[in-house]
């Protein structure tokens, strides 16, 4: 027996008896099915962002671009004053082109006023455009060069505000590095991918809709070839900027090998070593010239695959343009023109996005280290209302202080002393015993884990920093300068200091090497090199002394300042710094004293023995 199907007369019969059974779609598959358009808006909503970021920039940082978003309005303005220029000039070229085809036909004298107004109107937008495209490069790169400099500014200062800790885990390389690529890479991304973002837009947006409206049906056929020049620029794009990744970090190494290899030049030569050395460096820039080889045959790849595209997509249109021609349906000589300069825009724009979003995905890593950096807050920082002290008097005092760099072990464990204004407070101990920890935690370098430093009776903790250490000054073990002259390295720090008071600082400092014409002939302006390396170890720790001098500190912190010194210079720095430390009538600073012999603080007030960050010991040299 047969049975009709109820929705529908014309239905065809089925047999009668048991229906074959039909696989049941599986709960992962429907689940996966289900799942596919909230994939698909996830997706969206991705690229959404992405473009977002692209254009406007990372939420974290787009205060650095504040200052200069007007700067960039400007340039954004003569970029799309550009684009449409370029564009104008397109569209004016087919009618001038048919114009002229109609004139070597029918005669010039009819077509000479519109000859004249399309080549007047094409004149006066190539001027334009020559004005507008000077205008905005001239202006993005000056855009450029301002957010460089701003940035390096805001994230050096960010830098110095951030503790001692924090520099001795990043060491100055890395973060030099920073301040220098990254600072250049962040400009690229936030000023010129949004600005090309814009840029190759007008063109790609312009250029299609005209294609459409000149002649839709040969639009549609370039435009379906257009995603597949994307692909390939995308494809190439990521090879491209593995390799620059690539050619960085060897960058970075074999520029670490140049610093380290000159810096160590004595020693190489020492140990005759200069040709093991040169086959050292040698490998590193073969490493080097190994992924620029690389990244040049690549480019040349990509570069045949664009010329090839674009020769494509000219060529298509020159085909479908004289076939269209050729049967007499519509397309004329002119619309040929400027249907291919239409799909050179299209082209042009699709390549400059894919680099626009290559670059931005480049210099994506480095925006993400600055802001990691910028986000970062300090460890140390100065309270909300921060104590005010006055005339600081220099009493200080160290209750049952406890401090370990690293968890677990204990540099200083209840360290407790005092030292009244104007006393000499002297530390010995062997190497680890925390002698120079009890000075960093004094200048508020680091802080304890628990107990309190005070000075003048007022926790620490409670000032402002800068008003702690205007009133300190610090000798340390190895002064390295500033590669500048001797008299700034002198005055640093009190850069208001009179020629007088200069002058008597050279002669408390037993520093008159200055004046010695032979080997300073430029006198106090003599530059000094990289570290103070044209001065003797001796001659650099008296300019830090001459530095101490004229800051008049209520608080002198001498950290093992002739440890590393030979003996003459050991004696000239140690009467110095016994000076330095008596002060005058009217003013004797409060000195600590880090020293290895007992030798070198015999004049000390108060001699604290360090062991196992405990004071085991407390007495004078005498006692």
């Amino acid at each position: 027996a047969l049975r009709a199907s109820p929705l529908s007369r014309n239905a065809v019969s089925e047999p009668a008896g048991p229906k074959p059974e039909v696989a049941a779609p599986r709960p992962g598959a429907l689940a996966r099915a289900a799942a596919l358009p909230g994939k698909a808006w996830g997706k969206v909503r991705s690229f959404g962002a992405l473009v977002n970021r692209m254009a406007f920039g990372d939420p974290e940082l787009r205060h650095l671009m504040a200052p200069h978003r007007k700067a960039q309005g400007v340039v954004a303005a003569l970029m799309t004053m550009d684009g449409l220029m370029g564009i104008g000039m397109a569209f004016l070229v087919g009618p001038l082109l048919d114009t002229a085809e109609l004139a070597s036909r029918a005669g010039l004298a009819g077509s000479m006023p519109q000859l004249i107004l399309y080549s007047s109107l094409i004149l006066a937008a190539f001027i334009a455009y020559l004005a507008t495209e000077r205008g905005h490069v001239l202006r993005k790169r000056l855009l450029g060069l301002r957010y460089v400099r701003d940035a390096r500014v805001h994230l050096m200062k960010h830098l110095l505000g951030q503790e001692t800790a924090f520099h001795l885990e990043n060491g100055s390389g890395a973060l030099a590095n920073r301040l220098k690529d990254d600072t250049n890479y962040l400009s690229f991304k936030y000023t010129d991918v949004p600005l090309s973002l814009l840029h190759y837009s007008i063109y790609g947006v312009l250029g299609a809709g005209l294609m459409f409206y000149t002649h839709w049906p040969m639009a549609l056929a370039v435009m379906l070839v257009a995603p597949f020049l994307g692909i390939v620029n995308s494809r190439f794009g990521v090879a491209i900027t593995t390799l620059s990744f690539k050619e960085g970090n060897e960058k970075a190494e074999l520029m670490r090998r140049n610093q380290e290899v000159l810096s160590q030049a004595s020693t190489v030569k020492s140990f005759a070593a200069v040709e093991r050395e040169a086959d050292r460096y040698a490998e590193q820039a073969d490493a080097l010239r190994a992924v620029q080889d690389e990244q040049v045959r690549t480019m040349a790849r990509y570069t045949f695959a664009a010329k090839f595209g674009d020769f494509f997509t000219k060529h298509l249109v020159y085909l479908v343009g004289g076939a269209l021609m050729a049967a007499a349906l519509g397309m004329s000589f002119g619309m040929i023109v400027q249907m291919t300069m239409y799909a050179g825009f299209v082209s042009y724009a699709f390549s400059g996005l894919s680099s626009a979003f290559m670059s931005f995905k480049k210099y994506d890593g480095a925006s993400k280290a600055i802001q990691g950096m910028l986000a970062r807050t300090p460890a140390i920082v100065d309270p909300a209302e921060p104590a005010r002290m006055g005339s600081v008097q220099g009493a200080v005092r160290f209750e049952d202080v406890t401090f370990s760099y690293n968890e677990g072990n204990k540099v200083l464990d209840g360290v407790t002393f005092e030292a009244k204004p104007g006393q000499t407070v002297a530390f010995v101990g062997g190497t680890g015993s925390g002698k120079s920890t009890v000075s960093r935690l004094l200048l508020r370098l680091y802080e304890p884990q628990s107990g309190r430093v005070l000075v003048d009776g007022v926790d620490v903790k409670s000032m402002a920093r800068a008003d702690l250490l205007k009133e300190t000054a610090v000798v340390p073990q190895d002064t390295r300068l500033f590669n500048d002259t001797i008299r700034f390295n002198m005055v640093y720090g009190s850069e208001g200091a009179s020629e007088e008071d200069l002058a008597r600082a050279i002669k408390m400092a037993k520093a008159d090497f200055v004046f010695d014409a032979g080997r300073f002939p430029k006198g106090l302006d003599t530059e000094v090199a990289e570290g103070g390396a044209r001065l003797s170890g001796g001659e650099r720790q008296r300019v830090a002394i001459v530095r101490a001098f004229l800051r008049r500190p209520k608080i002198l912190v001498l950290d093992e300042a002739t440890s590393a010194l030979d003996n003459e210079s050991e004696r000239v720095v140690q009467a110095a710094l016994d000076d330095l430390a008596k002060g005058d009538a009217a003013h004797r600073p409060t000195t600590f004293v880090v020293a290895h012999r007992l030798s070198t603080i015999r004049h000390a007030d108060v001699i604290n023995v360090l062991e196992k960050g405990r004071i085991v010991e407390s007495g004078t040299h005498e006692a």
